[in-house]
């Protein structure tokens, strides 16, 4: 009998911005009650080290597998990956491949580690965050 790995927590929240940018557009930030606030994620309790989290990218994660940019920071110079996750959705879960730590050390090769969500676990806290803008 084949075993499955367990799977693992995510969870999307929001939290007050420390820098805005000059073009907030695309960056995961909203100003909401007249402060500004920035999209975050984190795995198994571990906060990604980013600027904000991109949750369309993540959206488009539960449609198709591939490669993605879920993870943005507007200083990282256009066109270089900040934090590439490469995605393989299956019927009713999705596995990504990501960095581990979910961090950057400039001289530090990173490793690369699988994790395993319901997608149904990653859209009910896509809806959550996504009602908490309107």
């Amino acid at each position: 009998m084949e075993s499955r790995r367990k799977f693992n927590g995510i969870k999307f929240y929001r939290k007050a911005a420390t820098y805005i940018p000059d073009n907030p557009t695309g960056t995961g930030l909203y100003c909401i009650n007249d402060q500004w606030m920035v999209d975050c994620v984190a795995i198994n309790g571990v906060e990604a080290k980013c600027a904000s989290a991109d949750i369309y990218e993540f959206e488009k994660m539960l449609q198709k597998s591939g490669k993605y940019q879920p993870f943005t920071d507007p200083d990282w110079p256009e066109g270089l990956e900040y934090y590439p996750v490469r995605c393989y959705t299956e019927d009713e879960t999705i596995v990504m491949v990501m960095r581990t730590p979910l961090r950057i050390w400039e001289d530090e090769e990173p490793d690369y580690n699988a994790y395993r969500f319901r997608k149904s676990d990653i859209t009910n806290a896509i809806k959550t965050l996504k009602l908490q803008i309107n």
